[in-house]
């Protein structure tokens, strides 16, 4: 059965700090290289050169298919912009824009009348069920 250890450190440098380092890790310590990615485990007798890779943490720039708005982005502040700027819209492919009202169109068939939006449409869908509820 597993057992669940409270006792885990991690430890965090770039590449090179982990290069120079020669400290035995212990059991419970995982070591992740911030530039890298790499992420390791401590095993209480190998130096950080010596030990397994666990993973491999993919950076941004090494991610396939991401979006391109916000690769386009250097920062969160310019990504946001990016989107800003070309997601709100009124075709298919585009949100809409909050302010923006679903028009209803008449159907003759069902006997659906035409709204100016959706609040319209509930406002007179509740109207016309009450009126059928109360009818004699």
């Amino acid at each position: 059965m597993a057992k669940i250890k409270y006792n885990i450190k991690l430890w965090v440098d770039d590449a090179a700090g982990f290069a120079a380092d020669e400290t035995v890790y212990a059991e419970n310590d995982f070591l992740f290289t911030s530039d890298t990615g790499v992420l390791k485990k401590g095993n209480g007798e190998d130096v950080y050169a010596d030990l397994v890779d666990l993973a491999n943490v993919s950076t941004w720039a090494g991610m396939a298919d991401k979006p391109t708005v916000i690769a386009a982005g250097a920062t969160a502040a310019a990504a946001w912009g990016e989107i800003q700027s070309g997601a709100i819209g009124t075709t298919a492919t585009k949100a809409a824009a909050g302010n923006h009202n679903h028009a209803v169109v008449e159907d003759v068939d069902s006997g659906l009348a035409a709204a100016a939006d959706i609040q319209s449409l509930a406002i007179a869908l509740s109207t016309r069920i009450k009126a059928l509820e109360t009818a004699p």
